[in-house]
């Protein structure tokens, strides 16, 4: 029984305007039920059976959410944002790395005897990295909520060698990024790529992956930019549901903000964060989930009760 928590920065439920809601113009149009209060679909509009919910992703604290505190909230179940007075964008300071390597679901699911694993494939950098990289302020202020979040359980960060023998996802799904820094790694398709996270997941309590380029293109994309890498994502999330066994295994998408789904403002937006649910438990998971703080608890929990 294997649940997979698959992270999509930047994906927030959008206005039904075919002219700003890249979300719109996807094959399979996953991601375009919803309007900005989050109104849920019928479970029969989310495609194979899912179940969506929108998450509140402002946490009860004034301004626009951001990544740091969204993603410390969604990968810990503490309010981030509240924590700090602020929502805090890019990368967590030192208080919120506190919060994760205390909180992190990692530390939390290994700590109750589960196997976890951050499935994203990094590229190597271009020259070695410090022994003391996780204390060096000229690092620390890069690594991202989700990479704290492993290392609180003491789980490595995978490579070139797992994304070989398909044990890791490239963070752009296809591989392409590794190729064009000289790395000799197969081209995926999206489809493929969701495939081989449910393969990478197998035999493992929780297989978490990220991808990041929705925000990367709400901020810099155009729409029909926009569009494309929500098709990638569509693609990429239809391949794992594919391959795994409802029955047994879980699939959670979440979000830590607005971004994409409005393609014209280049910025977050205050709308709720797009939520889905497939597969063992989703019905009862969904229930408890009404804002950020609330996935990692509702995880956690669902996964204490399996045999």
């Amino acid at each position: 029984m294997t649940t997979y928590f698959v992270f999509v920065d930047g994906l927030g439920a959008g206005r039904r305007d075919p002219e700003r809601n890249p979300c719109l113009h996807t094959p399979g149009r996953l991601f375009a039920s919803f309007d900005e209060e989050g109104t849920p679909a019928r479970d029969d509009e989310v495609p194979l059976g899912g179940t969506y919910v929108p998450l509140d992703a402002t946490l009860g604290v004034e301004g626009t959410p951001q990544s740091a505190t969204g993603q410390t909230a969604l990968f810990t179940g503490v309010n981030a944002a509240k924590l700090l007075g602020f929502h805090l964008w890019a990368m967590p300071n030192r208080q919120l790395r506190e919060v994760l390597a205390r909180d992190s679901i990692h530390r939390q699911l290994v700590e109750r005897g589960r196997v976890t694993r951050f499935v994203n494939a990094f590229r190597p950098p271009p020259e070695p990295l410090p022994e003391d990289l996780w204390t060096d302020p000229r690092y620390v202020r890069l690594i991202s909520a989700s990479v704290w979040a492993n290392r609180a359980a003491g789980n490595p960060v995978l490579s070139v060698p797992e994304l070989l023998d398909d044990r890791a996802v490239s963070f752009d799904l296809t591989g392409q990024a590794f190729r064009d820094r000289g790395f000799d790694v197969p081209l995926r398709t999206p489809a493929r790529a969701g495939e081989v996270l449910a393969r990478a997941g197998r035999g493992l309590d929780l297989a978490m992956f990220e991808y990041f380029q929705t925000d990367r293109a709400g901020h810099r994309e155009q729409l029909p930019g926009c569009a494309k890498v929500l098709a990638d994502l569509e693609e990429f999330v239809l391949g794992l549901l594919h391959a795994i066994d409802p029955s047994r295994d879980t699939v959670l998408l979440t979000s830590d903000h607005g971004n994409i789904e409005d393609a014209p403002s280049r910025g977050h937006t205050l709308n709720p964060a797009q939520t889905y649910l497939w597969g063992r438990g989703s019905q009862r998971i969904a229930a408890r989930l009404r804002d950020l703080t609330d996935v990692t608890p509702a995880l956690v929990e669902a996964m204490g009760e399996e045999p």
